[in-house]
């Protein structure tokens, strides 16, 4: 009778082609057990993606993530409310320099943190949408989050 080798607790020793669904959600299941739900509700859509690229470059044959869903890993995740502290905003300036970023990258936090917006609606942006005269940028619809049109005041009123 031959025996089943054992598979280790993680994948990063394993060829692509050998990694099953099961061994996907193992790492998943350590992740969540680590109380990191939302991180293992958004690693599906990376590995899903890793493995995309891996089915068409044929280095493997099936997506083993094929299936898995939320509901399979972290579940419903719980609305937060995270607020920077003041400290924090200022010690954003110097963890930014040292991060090695482009300066696009980095004006382009300091954007999303002035105005609260997403990164999604920041890249999408468009300069028709920006009121410098009457201090505003209008968000359409379809570029929210909600699906609902936002106005950004851009100065104080």
């Amino acid at each position: 009778m031959q025996q089943t080798p054992q598979r280790p607790g993680k994948v990063g020793d394993c060829h692509a082609d050998s990694i099953r669904r099961a061994d996907i959600m193992s790492v998943l299941d350590t992740v969540k057990a680590c109380g990191a739900a939302r991180l293992a509700n958004r690693l599906p859509a990376e590995l899903r993606q890793m493995f995309g690229l891996a089915l068409v470059r044929e280095i493997v044959a099936a997506d083993p993530t094929t299936g898995i869903e939320k509901k399979h890993v972290g579940g419903q995740e719980e609305e937060r409310e995270r607020v920077l502290s003041e400290a924090e905003i200022r010690a954003l300036s110097a963890r930014l320099a040292d991060a090695n970023l482009l300066n696009s990258t980095q004006h382009a936090v300091w954007v999303m943190l002035a105005t609260l917006t997403r990164i999604g609606e920041l890249t999408r942006a468009r300069r028709a949408a920006i009121d410098l005269a009457a201090g505003t940028w209008i968000i359409p619809a379809d570029h929210s989050k909600n699906a609902k049109e936002h106005t950004i005041y851009l100065r104080q009123h």
